[in-house]
């Protein structure tokens, strides 16, 4: 009973890596607008970490000024 309680209140963990890949495709393809979105959500994500990787190292790499510049002022790292 309490395990059913606890999933349906949970927050999924599907949710989460949704998100954490989105700000890694968001700032591979230059997308200020879903970065933005993805970070007024989850704020925390602006310093997400896959592959030893930050999404703005992505950023960078693709030549997406912009984003590079947004993620910066959310205190990107790196």
């Amino acid at each position: 009973m309490a395990k059913k309680a606890l999933r349906k209140e949970a927050p999924s963990r599907d949710d989460a890596f949704v998100d954490e890949i989105g700000i890694f495709t968001a700032a591979q393809n230059g997308d200020a607008k879903r970065v933005r979105q993805i970070l007024k959500a989850r704020p925390d994500l602006v310093n997400a970490q896959r592959w030893y990787q930050f999404p703005i190292h992505t950023a960078v790499r693709e030549g997406h000024a912009e984003v590079v510049d947004l993620l910066r002022r959310h205190g990107a790292k790196g």
